[in-house]
């Protein structure tokens, strides 16, 4: 029954992670072309899925870069280090100095390990606080970086022309290029007027090329 509990909250923290992460990824993203989230709303599914989306390259990032440093610190550099030290007589000495300088009576003293304990449980709270801000304002970044390239792509006109879709807004046909989309409703950019429109999604229809052609 513990083990069973601790997976949920596990899979619960995982969760709220990775919306946390979906939500500022696609909240930076609208806020660099000024569209508004609670028309763009998505779904939890949505929410869940470009999250993990977001959040992928800078984990798999993170895990390659700790596997090479501890392959690297355990097979090389640490037997190297302690061959070292063992060979080095002012090391050794100066290592053993260092462990008499830190072993002092206060060690047994119980009310400098309680305060000792209170500091490390501190320190964990503040960078277990202070990691998840810092990476969802990176993710944040990573949005308006991509939103930025959208854009200039549009304005030196480095896009594909499937990329636009024609669309009836207000009974009108227009040709826009399409920023984002939620679960209900889409936003896009009229090239040549620079205007963006809200429009819901059965109103979208596009030319796609087909990949197959018909042999002669």
């Amino acid at each position: 029954m513990k083990k069973l509990l601790d997976s949920a909250i596990i899979l619960a923290f995982i969760t709220a992670f990775i919306y946390s992460v979906s939500t500022a990824y696609y909240q930076g993203f609208l806020s660099y072309f000024n569209l508004d989230y609670n028309i763009l709303d998505r779904n939890f599914n949505q929410t869940l899925y470009n999250g993990m989306l977001a959040a992928l390259p800078s984990f798999l990032a993170f895990l390659l870069v700790m596997t090479v440093f501890l392959v690297f610190f355990s097979y090389m550099f640490f037997p190297v280090f302690i061959s070292f030290c063992k060979n080095s007589f002012f090391i050794s000495k100066l290592y053993c100095r260092a462990l008499d300088f830190f072993k002092t009576e206060q060690d047994n003293n119980i009310y400098v390990t309680k305060l000792c304990r209170v500091a490390d449980l501190s320190l964990i709270a503040f960078i277990v606080s202070i990691a998840p801000i810092v990476y969802l304002t990176y993710i944040e970044g990573k949005a308006v970086e991509k939103a930025q390239s959208i854009e200039k792509g549009i304005v030196d006109g480095n896009f594909d022309s499937n990329d636009l879709m024609r669309v009836k807004v207000g009974g009108e046909p227009k040709n826009l290029y399409v920023l984002a989309c939620g679960s209900r409703n889409c936003a896009g950019l009229n090239i040549e007027t620079n205007e963006i429109y809200y429009f819901e999604q059965k109103e979208i229809s596009f030319t796609r090329e087909l990949k197959y052609k018909k042999e002669p």
